[in-house]
């Protein structure tokens, strides 16, 4: 593991798998791994009691991982577009009744699009379908 006994290699600054959804939307040349601000969140031994400050924040790497961690966290950026950047990558308030509209809005743009091309789409597959959660009633 990274930090532990000094010794790094390549494949130590690679973005995982499992950090692409939050991390690989925009590439920033000077971040680094998300893994790394978990290994030493570990290794100070942060707890949601803690709070870090990254005064040059950048995309938001730590900002988001501590927020994943339940860990209060402060950034500071001077460059606009990396600022913009770590604040949208941190607004996780999903509005899903307006996501749906705007996915039901498209699709139909798409069928009519599709009807004025001479294709037809099969309707008995319904592009959305609204579910609920499986702990509501």
């Amino acid at each position: 593991m990274p930090g532990t006994g000094g010794e790094f290699s390549p494949e130590d600054n690679k973005l995982r798998a499992e950090d692409r959804t939050a991390h690989d939307w925009y590439r920033f040349v000077l971040s680094f791994p998300p893994h790394l601000i978990r290994n030493y969140t570990e290794r100070f031994c942060l707890s949601s009691d803690a709070t870090v400050l990254d005064p040059f924040c950048g995309t938001g790497t730590t900002l988001i991982e501590c927020k994943k961690l339940g860990i209060d966290s402060i950034g500071i950026e001077r460059n606009p577009m990396a600022w913009f950047a770590s604040r949208v990558k941190l607004d996780w308030k999903v509005d899903s009744d307006g996501l749906m509209k705007h996915a039901a809005e498209v699709a139909a743009r798409t069928s009519e699009q599709l009807r004025a091309e001479g294709l037809n789409d099969d309707s008995s597959w319904p592009l959305f379908t609204r579910c609920r959660p499986v702990n509501s009633k």
